[in-house]
């Protein structure tokens, strides 16, 4: 019940910015808004639990955006939710906004795993590769795991590329107890 509410919220908030023509901007602000909630354990709790009032979120969550200085739309959206005791649904809703909003302008996520940090050069050979084989723009999300030993582990919407030196390893220690 959770995601299909969120859903609906996300899509309603995609159509209206793209109506609007202001979705970079309400991103950008759900994602301060998002930064806020996740370094502010009190809001945080004041907006999702539902021992206060739609009322007392509303009223709390105003004089807080009147200090972020967000676009109208992105306000009126947040109120609503607080009005609504549909606050809690908040990262549920905005990661499905980033997901409509990725599809509507063609970008897909992709996660890279490497044994060592890659150089900037290296990390657009990586790019330019995954989005000639995936055919569109990805953005790319860096990360290191020594443990990988070498080689690169890639996730790309709903596939997995491991060529990680670690599983060649224990790919190759499987065949060997089997005898193959």
């Amino acid at each position: 019940m959770v995601k299909k509410s969120s859903s609906r919220y996300a899509r309603a908030l995609v159509e209206l910015v793209l109506e609007e023509k202001v979705s970079d901007k309400v991103r950008s602000e759900l994602q301060e808004f998002k930064k806020l909630l996740e370094d502010s354990k009190e809001l945080k709790e004041l907006l999702f639990k539902k021992v206060f009032s739609g009322q007392e979120k509303t009223t709390v969550l105003k004089s807080v955006l009147e200090k972020l200085s967000l676009s109208d739309l992105t306000q009126k959206f947040l109120l609503y939710l607080a009005k609504q005791n549909r606050a809690h649904l908040f990262f549920d809703i905005m990661q499905e906004f980033e997901q409509k909003m990725d599809e509507h302008t063609g970008i897909s996520k992709a996660y890279v795993l490497t044994a060592v940090p890659l150089s900037k050069p290296l990390q657009k050979k990586v790019e330019e590769r995954f989005e000639s084989w995936m055919g569109k723009k990805l953005e790319v999300t860096y990360d290191v795991n020594p443990s990988l030993i070498g080689g690169i582990v890639a996730k790309v919407g709903h596939h997995i590329l491991d060529g990680s030196v670690l599983t060649q390893l224990h790919d190759l220690k499987n065949q060997l107890e089997q005898g193959v």
